[in-house]
């Protein structure tokens, strides 16, 4: 028996007066399509529906909902061999990342899935990647694999790849593809324990609104003040690691954040030649974040800032 977690995003849509909306009929559709393909597993579904919504929509109170679901399936549902997500692509990575570290251990494989396009669309790839899912669960072999969280998604003219659900990248402007960083799960956590942050269990939940100030650097960009509500930093950098250091901008931003016990972390400096701008990070007491993208690292501060 797979267990499939319906929340509507384009895989759940149709097109209705000119506009992509959530619609009851595609959970049918899916199953249907699927059934109608040559050489797929035989497999039985069983559906759950915490809410239906466009993934865009996606907040914490969505998310823990569905952290709830994926519990009541592995506690109450000993016949489960796997459990299939089905979201939308927009904050696919972020779901994502928090379903993989909740349930990193999960004894099933958890797949995540969505489409690029709705599902009567030519270019669509939603049940390819469904049709992928199923055959992981089927052949799935907990002692040999070991656990799996994972979103396995076709890019246009590409082959299907299987992603780590804890190494997807955010998507680029403008373009539905997906890609990942190569993922160690050791070296994730030996990463995670030396930044001084801890990796949740599955009883987890997040706070109602994200306590993580993220930024992106642009040139010219002037720092925000904190807010009450902020715990934690999060520096994105440009591809070489790097931010602008020059000036006095970050390193009173930095002293600011210290003075109220808010840590600051940095994403991508990991590279083994670094720049001479780099220097400073350690100067102003800034935690290097090493090989760990920019959706995981937001999503696990979230859940260390309780």
């Amino acid at each position: 028996m797979i267990d499939v977690i319906f929340t509507g995003g384009t895989i759940g849509s149709a097109v209705e007066n000119g506009y992509i909306a959530p619609a009851g009929g595609q959970k049918k559709m899916l199953f249907d399509l699927y059934q109608k393909q040559e050489n797929v597993p035989s497999a039985e579904f069983r559906t759950h529906e915490p809410f239906y919504i466009l993934s865009e929509n996606m907040d914490a109170a969505h998310l823990n909902l569905l952290a709830d679901t994926v519990r009541d399936i592995l506690s109450s549902h000993a016949d489960t061999e796997g459990i299939i997500i089905l979201l939308g692509s927009d904050t696919l990575q972020y779901t994502a990342a928090y379903v993989g570290l909740l349930f990193r251990h999960a004894p099933v494989p958890i797949m995540l899935v969505c489409t690029n396009y709705v599902l009567t669309d030519a270019r669509a790839n939603g049940v390819e990647n469904f049709t992928s899912a199923v055959k992981i669960i089927c052949d799935h072999d907990r002692q040999e694999d070991g656990s799996l969280v994972c979103v396995p998604y076709k890019n246009p003219d590409a082959q299907s790849v299987v992603h780590n659900a804890l190494a997807l990248m955010p998507h680029l402007p403008y373009d539905d593809r997906l890609y990942s960083l190569p993922f160690d799960e050791a070296a994730f956590e030996r990463e995670i324990t030396a930044c001084g942050l801890t990796l949740p269990d599955e009883s987890a939940r997040l706070t109602d609104i994200c306590p993580v100030q993220f930024i992106k650097p642009l040139p010219g960009q002037a720092y925000p003040n904190l807010q009450p509500h902020v715990r934690s930093v999060l520096l994105d950098t440009y591809h070489s690691g790097t931010i602008r250091t020059e000036g006095e901008e970050l390193e009173s931003f930095c002293k600011k954040a210290h003075e109220q016990n808010i840590p600051v972390y940095l994403l991508g400096a990991d590279r083994p030649d670094q720049y001479e701008s780099t220097k400073k990070y350690g100067e102003l007491g800034i935690r290097v974040l090493r090989g760990i993208s920019p959706v995981t690292a937001y999503m696990l501060l979230w859940l260390n800032s309780q």
